[in-house]
């Protein structure tokens, strides 16, 4: 089914001609809400995605991390430079972090061909 927005006209694609309801029907009222409620879910639903897009983190380029851990890294440090200035220790002491994974992030920001200094990318 469709609407147009300008007139009070329903279309269903089984019949040829739309139906025309009064402006002040309570069918026609019902019908604004779902078609309002439907655009609402759909522009919720697609800022979402974009704003998952749009905000990345070095922590994504490290093998290993995943979503939840860069939040709990992200939550127990605040920004991406304390967690570079982290020693292995430090990382630790971390909820859930092992010493394998640790190692992992320090060596990520610790290596001899450290590419990932890039002070204009958190």
């Amino acid at each position: 089914m469709g609407m147009e927005k300008t007139e009070e006209k329903i279309f269903h694609p089984q019949f040829a001609e739309p139906f025309i309801l009064e402006r002040h029907s309570p069918l026609l009222n019902f019908l604004d809400r779902i078609r309002d409620e439907a655009h609402r879910f759909a522009i919720a639903y697609h800022k979402k995605i974009r704003g998952k897009g749009t905000i990345k983190s070095r922590l994504g380029e490290i093998p290993g991390i995943g979503a939840a851990r860069q939040k709990v890294l992200l939550e127990f440090y605040g920004t991406v430079e304390k967690i570079r200035e982290a020693t292995v220790e430090e990382l630790l002491r971390v909820p859930g972090m092992n010493r394998r994974t640790a190692q992992t992030v320090f060596h990520f920001f610790h290596s001899p061909k450290d590419n990932h200094q890039n002070p204009g990318i958190p």
